[in-house]
């Protein structure tokens, strides 16, 4: 699928991975499917995934026939694979001619140029680089993968050596090693040179597989959760009721949602992350504790 530097995708796959995000659709069907888009998506000198804005088309229009003919075919080159037209515009008799001539997908998309060359971006990113070091710590917590960020200092290593005292289970500390697996999930793992070892102030280098036992390692996990250790400030406002759900923190284009944890004197954070970790398994079931209170409320508002 890729080297590491650059991609190689059917076209009848980026059109299944990207007709939701993109809002595309097919003007011919299947045409053009079996070609495969290689190299950077778009970029100044390379356009495999072509998206032709509105002020190109518009500029069309006040050509002669011979002369749209011969623009269409100097902006199409010769690694073109498919054609995007954005913000609902319809194809044109020139630009038809071209595409079934060369064999080219073309698709209807309803988004702006620019929003279509954006989620062309992040869509192809993994593609350019399978692989990551983020910095963070990965715990699996509840059978889910969970990877603590924070600023140096915040109490993330700390949180992290009480957890596994609770029973949970030691992935990496500090930074994480993230990668793309299959099926387009993502993967953390530890370093190699880092693997088994935390560092805690005061104590320095520890080795969790000689402290806790080989069995609260585990070598690899999918990164189901972010969760931010954030210093709290006075007068800075938090979500106190939880209405909000969770932001998505991007790693290698992959979207993971993320919770936010307030810091300060007297919290213990390692309950708050395991907490925060059973919150989200229940909302990833349907079940929200906030809506539900909205909806007693209601119930009881309706009676008086």
């Amino acid at each position: 699928m890729s080297n590491g530097k650059e991609i190689s995708l059917p076209v009848k796959e980026f059109y299944s991975r990207s007709k939701k995000d993109l809002k595309l659709k097919s003007c011919f069907g299947v045409l053009g499917f079996e070609k495969i888009i290689r190299g950077h998506c778009i970029s100044k000198n390379r356009n495999t995934v072509l998206v032709l804005g509105k002020s190109f088309v518009m500029k069309l229009k006040e050509l002669e026939k011979g002369q749209r003919r011969q623009a269409v075919r100097g902006r199409i080159k010769k690694d073109t694979c498919c054609i995007i037209l954005p913000d609902g515009m319809k194809f044109f008799p020139e630009l038809e001619e071209a595409v079934r001539e060369k064999e080219i997908a073309l698709f209807h998309s309803s988004l702006s140029s620019r929003r279509c060359r954006q989620i062309l971006q992040e869509t192809f990113l993994p593609f350019k680089s399978r692989e990551k070091i983020v910095s963070g710590g990965l715990l699996k917590i509840y059978e889910q993968g969970v990877m603590i960020t924070g600023d140096s200092g915040i109490g993330k290593s700390e949180s992290a050596l009480e957890l596994l005292s609770r029973g949970h289970y030691f992935i990496s500390d500090d930074v994480v090693k993230v990668s793309i697996d299959s099926r387009g999930g993502l993967i953390g793992r530890a370093p190699e040179v880092i693997q088994n070892s935390m560092e805690i102030r005061g104590l320095g280098i520890i080795n969790i597989k000689e402290i806790f036992g080989p069995n609260k390692i585990c070598p690899k996990a999918n990164i189901d959760l972010v969760i931010l250790l954030k210093k709290w400030r006075r007068g800075q406002e938090y979500d106190r009721l939880g209405l909000k759900f969770p932001e998505d923190h991007s790693i290698l284009g992959r979207k993971i949602s993320r919770i936010i944890i307030p810091v300060a004197p007297g919290r213990n954070i390692a309950t708050l992350i395991e907490v925060a970790c059973k919150v989200h398994i229940l909302r990833k079931k349907g079940f929200h504790a906030p809506q539900e209170l909205i909806r007693k409320v209601d119930r009881s508002l309706s009676k008086i």
